[in-house]
């Protein structure tokens, strides 16, 4: 019993003295690649997005289920970005999680694409149902 229980307490000393020296992680560093594995997931949801609208309809289907594995591995990132940002230190002081989750988003919704308007907006809109007296048109700015 004795020897199996040294041999327990040795290997236990040797996965701490392990993981407090050679298996450490940097939660600031770990958080940094997470981020850049967001960016770029969320630029090959773009370029999928991109993919099936320029695509043959006869592709569409593998090309949704393409676009749609990607947009699973980008909320994985989220996730795993909102749990480092959770770790003691791998925020820098003053941040906090709820702060780098705007941050990321609006990065994200400045580079993407917006589509284009159209040049100019019809000043009135005049809907009218069956049965229903038109009334005057509605104002838009």
């Amino acid at each position: 019993m004795l020897p199996a229980l040294l041999s327990a307490v040795g290997v236990a000393t040797g996965w701490v003295l392990l993981s407090l020296t050679v298996l450490r992680t940097d939660p600031r560093r770990t958080l940094r690649r997470v981020r850049e594995a967001f960016g770029a997931r969320a630029r090959a949801v773009a370029r999928a997005s991109a993919e099936l609208l320029a695509a043959d309809p006869r592709h569409h289907a593998r090309l949704r289920r393409r676009l749609h594995a990607r947009q699973l591995r980008l909320s994985e990132a989220a996730l795993m970005i909102e749990g480092w940002s959770a770790e003691p230190g791998a925020l820098p002081a003053g941040w906090s999680g709820p702060a780098l989750r705007r941050r990321l988003l609006r990065r994200i919704s400045r580079s993407t694409p917006r589509p284009r308007r159209p040049r100019r907006w019809p000043r009135t809109y005049r809907v009218t149902l069956p049965g229903a007296t038109p009334g005057p048109p509605a104002r838009y700015p």
